[in-house]
C-alpha cells in the first residue's frame, strides 16, 4: 500500500491505536484476539475489492489528511474541526459520530439489513470496521457460518462508501459464479446463502443461466431513494 516513503511518514502512534482498537473489537464481537499480523493480512481479504482494501489500510494507519494533519499548516487550521459538530475531525468521527445528514441513516439501514440474517445486531464501533475482515460468526453449537461472516465483511466497509457499492458488489458476486473463472470463482450456493435472506423472494432473486452458469439478479437495489427491495427493509 502506497510507497515506502509514504509509509515512513505515517503516524505510528495512530497506527498502534488503530491496531489496538481492531483487536479489542474483534475480541468483543467474535471472541478472539487477532495478532497484529492477522489484522494486516485481513486488509487483503479475498472478499474485499482493491479500493476497500486500501480504505481499511488507510483507516488503520490514520493516513487520511484530516483533523490533526492540518494543525501546523498555516491558513488551514480550520480544517481540524468538523463544521457540523464543532469538534475535532477524524475518520472515527466521520464514520461513527458526525451529525451530518446521511451518516445515521446509513447505519440504520445496515442494521435493518443485518437483522434479516437472524444474527443479533450488537451495534457498530469504529473498531468493527477496522476488523471487519476477521469476522467469524458461529451458531449456538459453535458451527461456523461462513455466509454470515462474508456478508459482514461486505456490508460494513461498503455501507460507508455508499449504497451503490453494495449493488456493485452483488453484481460482481453474480459474475464470479461463471465457469470462465479458474481462480476467484464463488459457488452459487455461497452467493445464495450470503444474499438470500436479504431479498423479498429468495427463490426468484437468483436465476441460473444454463448457457453460462452465471447467476443473474432478478431484482435490483434502488440506491437513489435508499429503498432496497428487501423483506421489510425500506428506509
Amino acid at each position: 500500500m502506497k510507497t515506502k516513503a509514504y509509509q515512513n511518514v505515517l503516524n505510528h502512534r495512530a497506527t498502534a491505536y488503530g491496531i489496538g482498537h481492531a483487536k479489542a473489537c474483534a475480541k468483543e464481537t467474535f471472541g478472539f484476539t487477532p495478532t497484529t499480523k492477522a489484522i494486516w493480512k485481513s486488509t487483503r481479504h479475498k472478499d474485499l475489492g482493491k479500493k476497500i482494501c486500501a480504505f481499511l489500510w488507510m483507516l488503520l494507519h490514520s493516513g487520511y489528511k484530516i483533523g490533526e494533519y492540518w494543525e501546523k499548516i498555516p491558513g488551514f487550521e480550520s480544517r481540524t474541526t468538523c463544521t457540523h459538530c464543532n469538534t475535532s475531525e477524524s475518520m472515527e468521527h466521520i464514520l461513527m459520530d458526525c451529525q451530518a445528514p446521511g451518516q445515521k441513516e446509513v447505519w440504520e439501514l445496515t442494521k435493518r439489513l443485518w437483522e434479516k440474517t437472524g444474527v443479533t445486531w450488537k451495534g457498530i464501533e469504529f473498531g468493527n470496521i477496522l476488523s471487519c475482515s476477521l469476522a467469524d460468526y458461529q451458531d449456538t453449537k459453535g458451527k461456523r457460518k461462513p455466509e454470515v461472516s462474508r456478508l459482514f465483511r461486505i456490508l460494513l466497509p461498503n455501507m460507508e462508501t455508499k449504497m451503490r457499492k453494495i449493488e456493485s458488489r452483488l453484481n460482481l458476486d453474480c459474475l464470479l459464479t461463471s465457469k470462465k473463472f479458474s481462480t476467484g470463482k464463488i459457488s452459487k450456493e455461497m452467493i445464495k446463502k450470503t444474499w438470500g435472506k436479504l431479498v423479498m423472494n429468495k427463490d426468484q432473486f437468483f436465476e441460473t443461466l444454463e448457457d453460462t452458469g452465471v447467476l443473474r439478479r432478478t431484482e435490483n437495489i434502488d440506491t437513489e431513494s435508499h429503498t432496497m427491495h428487501l423483506k421489510g427493509a425500506s428506509v
